[in-house]
Formats: C-alpha cells, structure tokens, sequence
C-alpha cells in the first residue's frame, strides 16, 4: 500500500485558531446574529477580525505552511453554528480567495490575494449561474465584448453574496463573438417574440445572445413549463413551429447571400 506523506500541521495553532474563532462567535457575532437575520445588517467587522486571527486563509498554503481544508471547515462550523448567513459569507470569502490563487493571473495574485487572506479586503462568489449553466439549467447572465483594455460586460445576477461598494467576486461571462465588423447581428425582435426555443427544444447550448435596446418586460419559462405548455396548448405548439419555419427560412436566405457574396470574393 503506497503512504502519502502529508506535511505536518501546528496542532496547538489551530486549537488556538478556533478558540479564538468560537470565542468571537459567541461574544459579538451572537450579539448581532438577530440584527443580521431579520434587519439585513452585514457583519463587516466581524469577517475582518475573523481575518486578522487567520480564520479566512486557513485554506491556503504560504508563510510556510500547508494549506488546510479541515481548519477551514472547522472555522466555517464554529461561525455558522451561532449565524448561518456569516457562515456563508466566510464560505463565500475562502472560495473567491481560492479563485483568486488558482487563477494563474498575477494580477490577483502578490499583494492583492495577501491582503484577502487576511481580511483586509473582502471578497464575494457570484458562481451560481455559471454552474446551473454548465449544468443546462440556466444559461449565462453576464455577457463580455472585448474592448480596448479588457471587456465590457453586461448582464444581472440576481444573487452575489456579501458584495459591497469596495469588494469584488468571481463570476463567468460568455463572450460576444466580433465579426470582422463588429458583434454579428442574426436577427431583431419585436414584442412577444419568442427566443431560446431552440435550446429547449433541441437540448443544445442556446445559439445566440439576445441583447435588449431598451428597458423590456420579459416571461422567463423554464424547459419543464414550455413543454408542458406545448403538451396542453396544441395551438402554441403550431405557433412555435411557424417562428422556427420562419426563422429558419430567414437564416437560409441569409446563408445562401453568405455564400454568394463569398464565390464573388474569391473571383
């Protein structure tokens, strides 16, 4: 049986790590737990001492240290079990910590990741959507065009936790693709379109970016409702299949132009 060596851990730094976490947890987190759950107060100064004591970076190797998940968990526990929602936010703090160190990029690397480890500065996840977007449940909110100097990105995300004016979290964006002339517009619509059958219907990626000119009013219907709108309305399902004809004959023609302007060019 091959033994990994794991490298050895200070016991006595972490009993006082999380004496000093649960001490802190009892006496002025208990304090503001009400406050918290039934008045929104954020608990800022308290993610900032649990910061200074070293209770947000126990995740993370440095300093000639190994990096230790179960201190970290153990942390979590000791906050969470007097207020659940500080929990979370801690939780939420050590994974944009560890997005951060396991980027790759220097710029959120140095100075930057120092001073989050210790709570100096605070940080947030805004992962949801892009994972139940991986997972087909959703798809992306946030929508990147690059522009001079990085991208420009547009879109809501309905959750971020504890995101305040001088914090920062990680998210995913998908990116507009530039034709040679810029974004490629496929098409416009007007009230009362429908968009995003296709991924629904065809269980696929969705195929297009909608991007909205003015302020909207929009019925977002999960797949489950749509087909089982399409199953109990047969006139909805007649409706849907005469857009897809429709736009389908509208992408043809504009293939076939395509294609034509292309063997011209090549003259």
């Amino acid at each position: 049986m091959e033994v990994l060596e794991r490298p050895l851990i200070d016991l006595q730094s972490s009993v006082d790590l999380i004496k000093a976490v649960r001490d802190l947890a009892t006496g002025p987190l208990a304090e503001l737990a009400d406050d918290i759950d039934r008045r929104g107060i954020y608990p800022k100064s308290i993610l900032h001492r649990l910061g200074e004591l070293g209770a947000l970076k126990a995740h993370m190797a440095g300093h000639g240290k190994p990096a230790d998940y179960g201190l970290a968990i153990s942390a979590m526990t000791e906050v969470s079990r007097v207020c659940g929602a500080t929990g979370f936010m801690v939780w939420c703090h050590d994974v944009c910590g560890l997005y951060m160190e396991q980027s790759g990029n220097p710029a959120l690397g140095g100075e930057l990741l120092a001073r989050h480890a210790d709570g100096q500065t605070l940080g947030a996840t805004g992962m949801s959507n892009p994972m139940k977007t991986f997972a087909g449940i959703e798809t992306f909110l946030l929508h990147a065009q690059k522009v001079d100097g990085g991208y420009l990105v547009n879109g809501t995300l309905p959750w971020v936790s504890n995101l305040g004016p001088d914090h920062y979290f990680g998210a995913v964006a998908d990116v507009v693709v530039d034709g040679a002339n810029g974004p490629i517009k496929v098409a416009e619509m007007g009230a009362n379109a429908i968009v995003g059958e296709i991924a629904i219907l065809c269980d696929i990626a969705r195929t297009a970016t909608v991007i909205a000119r003015t302020e909207i009013e929009a019925l977002r219907i999960s797949k489950e409702n749509f087909l089982k709108l399409l199953s109990d309305f047969p006139e909805m399902t007649i409706e849907v299949m005469r857009v897809l004809a429709q736009r389908l004959s509208h992408t043809t023609i504009e293939l076939t132009e395509a294609r034509s302007l292309a063997a011209q060019g090549g003259r």
